[in-house]
Order: C-alpha cells, then structure tokens, then sequence
C-alpha cells in the first residue's frame, strides 16, 4: 500500500525519529521531513505539507492502474463458506 509519512524535524508532539521508525517498517513507505516544528500540518508552512502530498498522489496517479494496489473481498456462497 502506498504510504507517505510527512513529518517536521522539530514536531513538538513525536519525535522525528517515530516517523523514521514506522517508514523503516513499512515496505516501501517514503519518509520526508519539513522544515518546522509544529505538529499540525494546517499550522506553521502548510504549503510545504501540501505540495509533498500532491506530488505523492500525482506519482500514484500517473502509474499504471494494476501497480496501484488490489483488492479482494471474500463472498459468500448464501451456506456459511467463503469463495475468493
């Protein structure tokens, strides 16, 4: 699943390294730090915070739709079992 961990290097509220942390264990999470310190990406540079977010979902936009992600849902059968 495509993830984007944004985070500023002097967040008052989780320590920069947190974000660091889970992106490490996250396959193919993309960590980014911005400038700043506040935790809410509404205060302080929310600019910033925003243009790192478009351009994440213009990546994901402009890949081929099967490289997005899948999702299967199990049915039931109308019995009580589950086909895939």
């Amino acid at each position: 699943t495509p993830t984007l961990l944004l985070q500023r290097r002097g967040d008052r509220v989780v320590r920069a390294g947190a974000g660091r942390f889970l992106a490490e264990r996250l396959p193919g999470a993309r960590y980014l730090e911005l400038d700043g310190g506040d935790h809410w990406w509404w205060l302080g540079d929310s600019e910033a915070f925003l243009q790192a977010v478009e351009g994440f979902v213009e990546e994901l936009a402009s890949r081929p739709a099967e490289t997005k992600f899948s999702l299967e849902l199990p049915t039931s059968d109308g019995n009580g079992s589950s086909a895939p």
